[in-house]
């Protein structure tokens, strides 16, 4: 993770590197955090294809800093959004890219870095941890890991987080990507 990216906030996309090849071109464009963070999703129904944290800016705006720690995100709350939709705690899509509502996916932090979901899911700080250093952890039964890449960046002077999160399935099958937005 961590493309060189600029994000404006009327939501043009530039790749300011050779390193990562895209065209925004034949995909819907969600824009979230000031500018900060997208998504792009293409197909009928949308799937997501992309998520972009802006971490080079050639104007000068929010940039945001990879974090490497549980603790980093202890106390916070996100929401999941996948295929340019909020999920619910099923992970299906609910059609609500707007705002999150009550059935929506929650995931929150408690003041060590433990992780559980409205879902049922439940993470460790540790296994966080490791997360965050690059590991991996299984998921879909055996089926698939689970890579998670966390960001911090300032939206007038006030820190704000990001997850994103990668399945990859161990079959070759088609994998996900999709981000943890902060409540």
């Amino acid at each position: 993770m961590g493309w060189k990216l600029s994000a404006s906030d009327s939501t043009v996309l530039t790749v300011l590197g050779s390193d990562f090849g895209i065209s925004a071109t034949g995909y819907t464009l969600v824009n979230r955090a000031n500018g900060s963070v997208i998504m792009l999703c293409n197909g009928t129904p949308l799937k997501s294809a992309f998520v972009g944290v802006v971490t080079q800016s050639s104007a000068g705006g929010a940039q945001a800093v990879k974090l490497s720690r549980a603790s980093d995100l202890a106390g916070q709350s996100f929401y999941r959004m996948e295929d340019c939709s909020y999920t619910n705690t099923d992970g299906e899509s609910s059609n609500q890219s707007s705002a999150p509502t009550a059935n929506s996916l929650k995931y929150s932090l408690d003041a060590s870095g433990n992780l559980s979901g409205n879902d049922g899911t439940s993470i460790t700080a540790a296994e966080l941890n490791s997360l965050l250093a690059g590991g991996t952890i299984t998921i879909g039964g055996g089926k698939g890991k689970l890579y998670l890449t966390a960001y911090s960046f300032q939206v007038n002077g006030v820190t704000r987080y990001v997850v994103v999160s990668r399945g990859v399935p161990t079959n070759g099958g088609p994998g996900y990507v999709d981000m943890w937005l902060q409540n």
